[in-house]
């Protein structure tokens, strides 16, 4: 886990970037003055140096590693008082799932394989975590990536490990569990979730498609992600398993995250301008805003929304080091100048 690149992310964003707050899948319709909850891991950039997951409370950083050990921050949750955060941890060459309560590591793995905790989400007592692990079932002399997920530690088995399988986020509603995911098939993403342990397919192989994260308002269910078309992506969402667009479909678009408030629909991501340069931006409604000028590529990674404010997260790259940062109602916040960082996750207080 040491000297990661980071440079792909200029193009494809991290599969996982949520705000979840507890046993809720819509935000508050209020517009009271929040504390802003941002994750980030720092960017690797020399030999021997590690990442850092890290988290900031109103711009004041607190790390998650202490840096002996390469640490990322996945997703971000808050119940009452309490913090969540999600990721993993470096053990040799694997990985070691875990997640952060106030700071404290709660390991989900012990570090014999790959395993990563990404989506979080809080009903009452119970923590759920969903991630994967790269294992080896049965008689297989291959491993394959497992979708599944944790309730206070104890993990469940989404998938039989006999193709790679993710899982991305993580959603509860009363006693219902909602898990977003992908499954590789023959080269392709096929699109997903499960409810309860069942999987509703989203997409097929003709086209391949990605799901980034999940959310339960009411009875809808909505998945955003995009749609794969070559070296094309399309920033898109299902609501009910119904394919919304977000783009044309002309320029290089992603959809990482989503939030619901009321009747609106809001969705953080990215869209290519005529230089093809990355625009951090939301859409709202169907409707874009964009977040960044387009001078240096952008990403908005993680969207909550409270009232008629919208805050997304995420940085920006000039060439040399990536600035974390988020965006509350179109205003930068910059959240280091001096931190390579990247940003994954964005929740404000209840």
């Amino acid at each position: 886990m040491r000297n990661i690149n980071l440079a792909p992310l200029m193009l494809v964003i991290l599969i996982v970037f949520s705000c979840k707050k507890d046993n809720a899948g819509t935000v508050p319709n209020n517009s009271q003055a929040k504390d802003v909850y941002v994750t980030w891991f720092t960017r690797v950039t020399g030999t021997g140096q590690n990442s850092i997951a890290e988290i900031s409370k109103n711009e004041n950083t607190f790390p998650l590693g202490d840096g002996s050990t390469a640490t990322v921050a996945n997703s971000i949750a808050i119940s009452g008082v309490d913090v969540y955060v999600t990721g993993y941890e470096s053990k040799d060459t694997n990985t070691i799932a875990k997640y952060w309560k106030n700071g404290e590591a709660v390991n989900l793995t012990d570090g014999s394989d790959v395993s990563i905790a990404r989506g979080i989400a809080i009903s009452g007592n119970d923590v759920w975590v969903a991630g994967n692990e790269t294992i080896q079932l049965g008689n297989s002399t291959t491993k394959h990536v497992v979708a599944e997920y944790w309730k206070n530690g104890i993990k469940t088995m989404l998938t039989d490990g006999t193709t790679d399988v993710n899982a991305t986020s993580i959603a509860i509603s009363g006693s219902d569990i909602y898990i977003s995911g992908n499954e590789t098939f023959n080269g392709s993403y096929v699109a997903r979730y499960w409810k309860n342990g069942n999987p509703v397919v989203l997409s097929d192989t003709a086209q391949s498609a990605f799901a980034s994260s999940i959310v339960v308002s009411a009875n809808d269910v909505y998945v955003v992600g995009y749609l794969i078309d070559s070296s094309l992506t399309s920033a898109v969402y299902w609501k009910n398993g119904t394919l919304v667009e977000l783009t044309e479909g002309v320029v290089r678009s992603l959809a990482s995250s989503i939030a619901v408030s009321g009747t609106d629909v809001y969705v953080a991501g990215i869209e290519a301008n005529a230089s093809h340069i990355n625009v951090a931006k939301y859409w709202k409604n169907g409707q874009s805003v964009d977040l960044s000028d387009g001078t240096n590529p952008a990403v908005g990674t993680s969207i909550a929304v409270s009232g008629n404010d919208v805050y997304v997260a995420g940085y920006e790259w000039n060439g040399f080091i990536y600035t974390p940062k988020y965006w509350k109602n179109g205003t930068a916040v910059v959240l280091s100048n001096s931190i390579n960082a990247v940003t994954t996750g964005i929740c404000l207080s209840q």
